[in-house]
């Protein structure tokens, strides 16, 4: 069967971008997820947490800088867009919720009780959110800290992805000759 506008091979072939995204955004995210789960937080209280969480921020900012060079290049933009998004945001929850998970196993009272690694993600979660239950509670100027740098990087993080990844996104899709939907709307042909 023949699909409007193209034969199976150029539909099989449009579909291959999605594909691979979708499974580049898996991969990543079991990556990720595995890291979490197997990595021993459990460190000598001489760790510095504020080491761990400002590599933890400097990775993010690589990445989310890498993902916006990626998008300034690709010949699916706004696909890539979506990509750096849904790559992004379980990077910020993993990487916080680790730093919380090592806080409260170097220092257990820098929560108002024990976290489990379900723990670190709830909270982190609920703090990205801003929902604030207020059932973990960051009670040390340490802890205290962790939380506010990530309520930073959150605001940071959306403003990036609102106004430099979608400015991106459209500077590159003018230059591959494609209409914006906004603008596109005011010229596009009635037969379309």
């Amino acid at each position: 069967m023949r699909s409007v506008g193209g034969s199976p091979r150029a539909e099989r072939e449009s579909r291959w971008p999605v594909a691979a995204s979708v499974a580049r955004i898996l991969a990543t995210t079991v990556v990720l997820s595995a890291l979490y789960v197997l990595t021993p937080f459990e460190q000598p209280a001489s760790s510095k947490a504020a080491v761990r969480l400002g590599l933890s921020v400097l990775l993010l900012i690589v990445v989310v800088s890498w993902q916006i060079v990626i998008v300034a290049r690709s010949p699916y933009p706004r696909l890539r867009a979506v990509e750096a998004v849904s790559i992004s945001f379980p990077l910020l929850i993993l990487l916080f919720a680790s730093t919380y998970y090592a806080m409260d196993q170097t220092t257990p009272e820098s929560f108002n009780e024990s976290i489990s690694r379900v723990d670190a993600i709830y909270m982190t979660v609920t703090i990205f959110s801003t929902v604030g239950f207020g059932d973990l509670v960051a009670t040390t100027e340490a802890a205290r800290v962790a939380v506010t740098i990530q309520m930073v990087v959150n605001m940071a993080l959306i403003g990036v992805v609102a106004k430099v990844l979608l400015g991106t996104v459209q500077q590159r899709q003018a230059m591959l000759g494609v209409n914006h939907p906004a603008a596109g709307d005011r010229h596009r042909d009635p037969s379309d």
